[in-house]
């Protein structure tokens, strides 16, 4: 008869590491397109108005970054807390 539980040398034992890759990709709604308005007039006397609405377009796509930003930071807090 065999007794391995009395056996002096350990079972074999094995750790496996696994590597999931897991691809998160941002929400579209921050990833968007920043649409320039087409400027159509040809009075120099509303350029001032064209470059306002300029500078709201880039006020809004700096916005856009920021979210994405934010977004970026809370992915990576939540890779770190695993």
């Amino acid at each position: 008869m065999l007794l391995t539980a009395c056996s002096s040398s350990p079972p074999d034992v094995r750790t496996v590491t696994v590597t999931k890759i897991q691809y998160v990709f941002p929400p579209k709604e921050l990833i968007s397109q920043c649409i320039v308005p087409p400027y159509s007039s040809k009075k120099n006397q509303d350029l001032s108005e064209y470059t306002n609405s300029l500078m709201n377009v880039i006020s809004l796509c700096d916005l856009d970054w920021l979210s994405l930003e934010n977004w970026i930071n809370e992915q990576k807090s939540k890779l770190s807390a695993e």
